[in-house]
């Protein structure tokens, strides 16, 4: 046991990952260089110079990222205040055949409408502000959008008049929620109001002055209803522009049979990006929240009475946010990313060189080696040893000189043929 412990003992004397190796030094020099070396030497350098330069540049122009998305539902309501940079919409009916927009009060109208409700022990209690209209200018929406709607026909579309002072927030599944609200009916030349002395709904004419009715129904039997909204792309590859400016267009069909309730959903984006260089220190991390088109749903019912009698919606747009947030993470390269890139890359590098040179470089030692030891007299068939002059030395007070330079033995003869 005592043995067994001894041996066990010194193999752990022995364990140093940096401990010195014992060298054997040639001329003078740890190692002996050749042409080949020095020039994949010089190679290896200017590659690895080379590409650190390349990944330096591309972490300073923030070219390289890794982004990925994740949707979460948060407890609390999430809520973004809307202006025309935000958000901002166009809506109008199209004509059935060429389906180009237009506005016409003599043959439908909108109603506009902001609704805020608060959950209470009795349901939703609702805050109802009704809006103004009026035809779309280009120049209210977001100046980012000014070139995306330059091919728009916003004169023959709809526009809110000011939604500068509210906030989109909830949804139906807590206790706030809010949204706009948008009827289309048609034109008719009288409302209906109640008679309580007859107890009856009775026709008042009022000023509309509608179209005719044939004029009306060609519009109104089979058209589409198109809404134009700004909205944005997600570009994560881009450093100080995260998202790009576009426009979306949701359109549904409609009719004097057909009523259509569209419910188009908006969700928040937030864009995380983490601004570190280094990689060692705290994450820093630059948020901007965004408004996004998420979808439309349409549900259809059919229309039961003469829309051109009651004068009853034939369809109705709400514009919400999403229950669900939307977060993007933006990573880009940093500086120990660099480092990783470069160490693995020469490592592979390294080794390629290693084993182009691993046979000529063999080759070339040993034949120096000898070459530096012997000289080769072929016509004499003779090896000749290389010695230095070996200076005086004291050894027990006796002095021995040797002033003989070389000494050389003889060797059989041998068949020596013209590749030698």
């Amino acid at each position: 046991m005592k043995c067994l412990c001894n041996i066990k003992c010194r193999n752990i004397k022995e364990v140093d990952m940096f401990g010195k190796e014992p060298e054997l030094y040639y001329q003078g020099r740890r190692k002996k260089a050749f042409f080949i070396g020095r020039l994949l030497s010089c190679a290896f350098i200017l590659i690895y110079f080379l590409f650190l330069l390349y990944k330096m540049l591309r972490m300073l122009n923030r070219a390289d990222v890794v982004f990925y998305d994740t949707f979460s539902y948060e407890p609390t309501p999430p809520a973004v205040k809307i202006n025309n940079n935000n958000f901002y919409i166009a809506f109008a009916l199209q004509d059935p055949v060429t389906y180009n927009p237009f506005i016409n009060e003599r043959i439908y109208y909108p109603k506009t409408y902001f609704k805020r409700g608060e959950m209470t022990n009795e349901g939703f209690v609702w805050d109802v502000v009704e809006l103004e209209v009026e035809r779309c200018k280009k120049e209210k929406f977001g100046k980012s959008y000014q070139e995306v709607f330059k091919n728009v026909d916003l004169d023959n579309f709809y526009c809110f008049k000011d939604i500068d002072n509210f906030i989109l927030e909830g949804h139906f599944s807590y206790y706030i929620y809010s949204f706009f609200y948008i009827e289309f009916f048609p034109c008719v030349n009288f409302t209906l109001e109640y008679n309580e002395k007859t107890n009856n709904t009775i026709k008042v004419l009022n000023r509309n002055r509608c179209e005719s009715l044939e004029n009306i129904d060609y519009y109104l039997k089979n058209t589409f209803v198109s809404i134009e909204m700004e909205d944005i792309e997600l570009n994560p590859k881009s450093y100080d522009h995260p998202t790009r400016p576009r426009n979306t267009d949701v359109y549904a069909t409609v009719g004097k049979r057909l009523f259509q309730e569209i419910h188009t959903f908006f969700e928040i984006v937030n864009i995380e990006t983490d601004e570190s260089w280094i990689g060692f220190e705290y994450e820093n991390i630059k948020t901007r929240k965004y408004l996004k088109y998420d979808e439309t749903v349409i549900m259809s019912n059919l229309i039961e009475n003469d829309i051109y009698e009651t004068g009853e919606k034939f369809a109705d747009l709400t514009i919400k946010l999403s229950e669900n947030i939307r977060t993007q993470r933006r990573v880009y390269t940093k500086l120990i990313n660099i480092l990783s890139d470069i160490g693995g890359l020469m490592e592979v590098v390294y080794t390629i060189f290693r084993i182009f040179t691993s046979f000529s470089v063999d080759i070339l030692y040993e034949i120096s080696l000898v070459n530096r030891l012997f000289n080769f007299d072929i016509s004499e068939r003779k090896v000749i040893i290389k010695c230095k002059e070996k200076e005086n030395e004291e050894k027990d007070d006796t002095t021995v000189k040797n002033k003989k330079e070389n000494s050389s033995i003889s060797i059989e003869p041998i068949n020596i043929s013209n590749n030698i």
